[in-house]
């Protein structure tokens, strides 16, 4: 189990392996800069309810475990307190960095005892790292266009010049590997240490639901040849039991889902439809009173490709039940990275279940491609109402 903890150790620890040497001042200072701006930044969007600008990057096709660990973190009240004590910190770090820079040389303090007299090695919980991680990597995520004119992610460190115009390139690469990794391992093991609280599903399920997020059944893989020098190794899990165990935590705790066709570069974004279970535990049915809902309330979007019209959209998902076309989607790709065959699924009972919902998923791709997940505020996303309107 992963609960909430009240453990703190350094937010260096996060961002760094214990044994990298930064070799010169302005890469420890640059670092510092680098921990305190990101903190400051996700600190911000966590206070405003812009949760979109924490959808990192992990590199590990793990953006529904991530969106999951994002929405409970929204809804920690731990965590605000946290971020309350640990702003005027981050401010002062950042001050005290830009007094130092506007001193004479001859009259500046030496760095290392400069960086005893300032808060450097921030404090924090597992659950700040994890949020400032994710602004960390939703800064390096660079959005490309696909051949058929859609937005996709690839990671580029050198974005985080804007914060870290001091630390040389090959730090800023193993900052951000060090974030990946911890990312997607995290994300993960938060996910499955939640599926013994589901009461939703019978014990054998939820045994194999279980079995799923267990090591034998994850994949660590670092994507890059084993003779480069120390990679940095990610977690992913099986994408059908990722989506799945989502899904159910959705259902169970009421949680609001949108869905939204993803638009082309360029194009004017649609509204989404908004759907949640009709009681604890039941099934999600569309929600026509979007506007009763609090704006700061966290909700899941789940973006796809569809030729529909949003009103079609919502008599298909009417029809076959979205859970439906969210699994028989998760079931149709690849249930590990792409292009590593492999790793593939080993439980008996999994792969039966699996391909039990890859029947007829491709016509039910056809209509809707879900393609990403993430976690935003309800006042953060336009939704089209029962009637037809928009609502915000």
């Amino acid at each position: 189990m992963l609960p909430t903890t009240t453990e703190r150790k350094p937010m260096l620890s996060y961002f760094v392996p214990e044994n990298l040497k930064l070799s010169s001042e302005k890469n420890e200072m640059g670092l510092c800069q680098l921990i305190t701006a990101c903190a400051l930044e996700a600190i911000h969007l966590l206070e405003q309810g812009d949760l979109i600008q924490l959808d990192a990057h992990a590199g590990n096709y793990g953006c529904e475990a991530h969106s999951f660990r994002l929405l409970h973190l929204a809804r920690l009240r731990e965590l605000r307190v946290e971020c309350a004590a640990l702003r005027p910190l981050c401010e002062a770090n950042l001050d005290a960095l830009r007094n130092r820079d506007a001193q004479p040389h001859a009259q500046k303090m030496h760095y290392k005892a400069f960086l005893k007299t300032m808060v450097s090695h921030l404090d924090a919980t597992p659950e700040m790292g994890y949020l400032v991680l994710s602004r960390l990597l939703t800064i390096t995520k660079k959005m490309c266009a696909d051949a058929a004119g859609y937005e996709t992610e690839k990671t580029d460190h050198s974005q985080l010049l804007r914060l870290a115009s001091r630390v040389e390139d090959q730090y800023r690469a193993e900052v951000v590997a060090f974030a990946q990794a911890f990312l997607s391992k995290y994300s993960i093991q938060f996910l499955g240490s939640q599926v013994p609280r589901y009461s939703i599903v019978d014990g054998e399920e939820k045994q194999l639901i279980g079995r799923m997020f267990e090591k034998s059944n994850l994949l660590e893989y670092s994507g890059i040849k084993a003779e480069k020098k120390q990679p940095r190794l990610k977690t992913f899990s099986c994408a059908y039991y990722t989506v799945k165990a989502v899904l159910l935590h959705l259902r169970e705790s009421n949680t609001p889902i949108v869905v939204k066709p993803l638009h082309k570069i360029g194009e004017e974004p649609s509204p989404g439809l908004i759907f949640r279970a009709v009681e604890p535990g039941g099934h999600f049915v569309r929600f026509g009173e979007a506007e009763k809902l609090e704006t700061t309330e966290p909700v899941i979007v789940c973006e796809g490709i569809t030729a529909l019209k949003l009103s079609e959209l919502a008599e298909i998902i009417n029809q076959y039940g979205l859970e439906k076309i969210l699994l028989a989607n998760a079931a149709l790709g690849e249930q590990y990275v792409p292009h590593h065959p492999e790793f593939q699924v080993k439980d008996q009972k999994a792969q039966e279940e699996i391909g039990y919902w890859r029947q007829g998923a491709d016509d039910l791709q056809k209509l809707f491609n879900f393609v990403h997940m993430y976690c935003n505020t309800r006042g953060k996303e336009a939704v089209s109402s029962a009637s037809g309107g928009q609502s915000r």
